[in-house]
């Protein structure tokens, strides 16, 4: 359901993604999300593979759009992304906000570190919660 606070584009634009992320086409829709993430690190670079400044960066981005936080840290298996997710904004009631930003983020995270690094490794979904999404950026398994 949509609160009538919600404007009319992101009433249209919800709609949609509720539509692409129903059962039927959850891996469609997942897909898309995924794309238009790695898709929109383009247009927001990062400028360091430092991994403290990485996260600076990254937050900093998060904070400007509204899209909560992360924490980067160093594993053997690779670059763990822990990202705290916003609380659901005030137009938006049934649609879980780690359904829709999870893949989005999922992507996004995998083309900035491709930029910084190559095209090596990839970036997978570890874990989520209704506050959290957990990513892994390494080997492929």
């Amino acid at each position: 359901m949509i609160r009538s606070s919600a404007s009319p584009f992101e009433q249209l634009l919800l709609q949609q993604l509720t539509q692409i992320l129903a059962l039927d086409r959850a891996e469609e829709g997942a897909a898309l999300l995924r794309q238009a993430g790695y898709r929109l690190s383009g247009s927001t670079p990062l400028s360091s593979d430092d991994l403290a400044a990485f996260e600076q960066q990254a937050n900093f981005i998060w904070s400007a759009l509204g899209l909560g936080s992360a924490r980067l840290g160093l594993t053997p298996h690779g670059v763990t992304v822990h990202h705290r997710l916003p609380s659901p904004w005030d137009w938006l009631e049934a649609v879980s906000v780690a359904r829709l930003l999870g893949p989005l983020l999922e992507g996004w995270y995998e083309g900035w570190f491709h930029a910084l690094a190559g095209g090596g490794l990839t970036t997978r979904l570890r874990a989520s919660s209704d506050d959290e999404i957990e990513l892994i950026h390494g080997p492929r398994s």
